[in-house]
């Protein structure tokens, strides 16, 4: 049994690896309220949305956390007959606005190929979200995820 002050209920784990999943799923869900809600701003700094409209910097530690909680969550709600809307907004919001974002005459450059590849597992990720089709065969998408 699984009980965190992340959530009122009480969650319920078959195995090791059920439990570890679930427990990665809540902290993946406080990263991404940090970065798609940002109720309070001093929880949200150092938040890789925060950072690419309000400084026109990506940071890559930054996204890195943000994608590799995109994808403990996608990987959680797989095959759940409904997703809540915050993730659903919010995983919309990344792959529609981050391009538009970064194209923006203020925003540092990097290389080019790096930011393809970014857009890209942000496209991915919302779409394994919202089909549950991963776009590769094998561990591909999971390890470009988390870095």
């Amino acid at each position: 049994m699984i009980e965190s002050d992340l959530s009122d209920d009480r969650i319920y784990g078959r195995s090791i690896d059920d439990v570890v999943q679930k427990v990665r799923g809540f902290y993946a869900r406080d990263i991404l309220k940090r970065e798609f809600l940002q109720c309070e701003y001093e929880t949200a700094k150092g938040a890789f949305l925060l950072q690419l409209r309000s400084k026109c910097e990506w940071d890559w530690n930054a996204f890195r956390r943000l994608t590799s909680a995109m994808y403990d969550v996608a990987e959680d709600v797989k095959g759940q007959p409904s997703i809540e809307r915050w993730i659903a907004e919010g995983f919309w919001y990344c792959d529609s606005e981050i391009t538009t974002i970064a194209s923006h005459s203020n925003f540092s450059r990097f290389p080019e190929d790096a930011y393809r590849d970014g857009v890209e597992l942000i496209h991915n990720l919302a779409s394994l979200l919202f089909t549950g089709q991963n776009p590769y065969r094998d561990d591909t998408l999971r390890k470009k995820a988390k870095g």
